[in-house]
């Protein structure tokens, strides 16, 4: 099957499914709707991060759901707040005409809020496991109507110690329920659930597939959200001859970033799902031709494009699904040919950079958007080469030549060069207004905006688990808050190698995640941390000094 519309999905969800923009489903959705939408037994599917598994899931878990029972019918369970958050604003958005009511509850958010939100009725929770537990503890959460328990990433919960609350939410459903268990590897722990809490699942396996190209090089820019459109300017004004595809989220965002990047002065139009086949077609022709530079276009809309000369990919807004990510930057360097892939992140989709470098198992090379000196520069120096290009070859133009005598009679060469120049310099500023600063930091590991030099002191710790042991990004993480007892922003950057992985974090508990760490199991096999940064002796005094310095009063 190639569309969402060929398989027995309720209108009100297909038309979501249609304003979100997706027609064809991923693999794991072409597997699991066949099955899941007409089935009340238990499931297990196996498939990794970000490959469209919430819609998998959610869409036949919505078309079940009865909308005027107040009654909790469905509860997901997920190792984290991020994803928590992500699962119920999906769900969301797929149940936008069948007005269901969907809850994230999870630690660090006021509980008295949830409370009243499941008071007024709500058919689907979805939530962090300790926090589910506290619901129950205090009898604000009632299990009994459930029909579908669903625990996604069901490998990142157990590596970071929620087997004993993941056991005892299961102990307060009802036996009428289905259990749908969605996980990256099927360990011996999740079979032991399986065996214990599961009669006779039905179950896919999705293999890993080869992620990115060796000849596409990965960079993203950090930049705020408002700040995004310019950066993008200032990107293409500084590489000569981009040709490329701008990937955006929705139908809106591509015409209004096409529409703005002409009256830039760029070559770019829109790719769509709204347009006609024939104005599709006009585009294409033009884009390959290369009369046009820049396709400005949709996951959707860019699908069939075959382009083997694409210099650049950029993702403007980033895909919802890492697989979508995998697709899109493999439209560069194709035909042996290499390319570059630009991500534009804002600080707060750092986390979901963080899961594209687990999934992909690529880091992603973070880089600075130019500054309008090297913007000027370039375009001094790509100028020039189209100059000497043209002086080679000036047949046809000869009848123009008398309009610049008076130009060549009056000043010198290098006067006139210096209105050549000038002449570029002022259009650049013209078109930027100010040379601002673009470049945000990332907050990977920021422990405080107070104190913004803190990121260039972290630590670099390594342990012996890596890709060969299916440990992922978020994995990781995870454990060491559970582990420790730490917040996830004293955690820097996370590189996962083949039989280790390396992070950085934050001096201050830098000596509590060794001492927690080391022995635990991770992924299945017991932990040993290594540094082997000379700073950390000197860092891990002064860190002592300075708490050791402060004033009673002073409050953490």
């Amino acid at each position: 099957m190639s569309s969402f519309k060929d398989y027995a999905i309720a209108s009100e969800i297909l038309k979501a499914i249609d304003e979100m923009g997706f027609t064809e489903p991923s693999e794991i959705q072409a597997q699991a709707l066949p099955v899941l939408l007409d089935y009340t037994g238990d499931f297990i599917g196996q498939a990794q991060t970000g490959t469209g598994k919430t819609a998998a899931f959610g869409i036949p878990l919505l078309q079940k759901l009865d909308k005027t029972s107040k009654d909790v019918q469905a509860i997901i369970l997920a190792p984290t707040r991020e994803l928590a958050i992500q699962i119920s604003e999906e769900l969301k958005r797929l149940s936008k005409f069948k007005h269901l009511k969907i809850l994230p509850i999870y630690g660090g958010q006021d509980i008295g809020v949830q409370i009243r939100a499941i008071k007024q009725g709500v058919q689907i929770v979805v939530g962090t496991p300790g926090r589910v537990v506290d619901h129950l503890h205090r009898q604000t959460l009632n299990l009994s109507k459930i029909q579908n328990f669903i625990l996604d990433e069901a490998d990142e919960m157990l590596d970071m110690g929620f087997l004993e609350e993941i056991e005892e939410i299961l102990s307060n459903v009802g036996p009428q329920r289905s259990i749908w268990l969605f996980s990256a590897t099927l360990s011996r722990e999740i079979r032991t659930i399986a065996d214990r809490f599961m009669s006779e699942p039905e179950e896919i396996r999705i293999q890993r597939k080869t992620a990115t190209t060796e000849k596409t090089e990965e960079l993203y820019y950090t930049v705020r959200r408002h700040n995004k459109f310019e950066a993008l300017c200032r990107l293409i004004d500084h590489t000569r001859d981009m040709y490329g595809i701008i990937f955006c989220q929705t139908k809106s965002d591509t015409a209004e970033i096409a529409e703005k990047l002409v009256q830039k002065g760029f070559k770019a139009e829109a790719l769509h799902g709204d347009m006609s086949q024939a104005q599709r077609e006009h585009v294409m022709r033009k884009f390959k031709s290369k009369g046009l530079r820049l396709l400005v276009a949709t996951d959707v809309a860019a699908r069939g494009i075959d382009v083997n000369d694409l210099t650049h990919v950029i993702n403007y807004s980033l895909p919802q699904e890492s697989e979508s990510y995998i697709h899109r930057i493999g439209r560069t360097g194709r035909a042996g040919k290499t390319g570059i892939a630009i991500t534009l992140v804002s600080p707060e989709e750092q986390y979901k950079l963080r899961r594209l470098e687990g999934t992909t198992r690529k880091k992603i090379i973070k880089s600075n958007i130019p500054t309008l000196e090297e913007i000027m520069e370039s375009t001094i120096d790509r100028t020039i080469g189209e100059f000497e290009d043209a002086l080679s070859n000036p047949k046809g133009f000869d009848r123009y030549f008398s309009r610049v005598d008076p130009i060549l009679k009056k000043y010198s060469a290098e006067q006139i060069a210096q209105g050549f120049v000038t002449l570029l310099c002022r259009e650049i500023l013209e078109k930027y207004e100010d040379d601002k600063e673009l470049n945000v930091p990332d907050n990977f590991g920021q422990s405080s905006s107070r104190h913004p030099g803190k990121r260039d002191q972290m630590i670099e710790l390594s342990i012996n688990v890596g890709q060969r042991d299916n440990l992922q990004t978020g994995t990781l993480i995870g454990r060491i808050c559970n582990i420790a007892g730490i917040e996830g922003r004293k955690i820097g950057r996370v590189f996962i190698q083949d039989d280790r992985t390396t992070f950085k974090i934050d001096p201050e508990v830098a000596d509590v995640v060794i001492r927690k760490l080391n022995g635990v199991k991770i992924c299945g096999k017991p932990v040993t941390v290594q540094h082997n940064d000379p700073r950390f002796k000197n860092l891990r005094t002064m860190m002592h000094k300075k708490r050791s310095d402060r004033k009673p009063s002073y409050k953490h």
